[in-house]
């Protein structure tokens, strides 16, 4: 696991962790979404290790409709 992966499970744990810590039990579908959100993450680095997804003109068109505005730059 590289250390940016290590630091993404570490900061979710902390979130559940804080969670609980204040009675938030978060949704079942979050932790779902979260984990297919890793899974897309770890097969897009290896199937395409230059791909950045928040940068193709097809995502930022749809963010930038949803948004009705210009999308920041990242």
């Amino acid at each position: 696991m590289a250390a940016e992966e290590e630091e993404v499970t570490s900061t979710l744990l902390d979130l559940v962790a804080v969670g609980q810590e204040y009675g938030i039990k978060l949704p079942r579908d979050f932790g779902l979404l979260l984990k297919q959100t890793l899974y897309f993450d770890r097969y897009t680095k290896l199937l395409a290790p230059g791909l950045d997804p928040l940068q193709d003109d097809r995502i930022r068109s749809t963010m930038r409709d949803l948004a009705g505005q210009d999308v920041i730059d990242v």
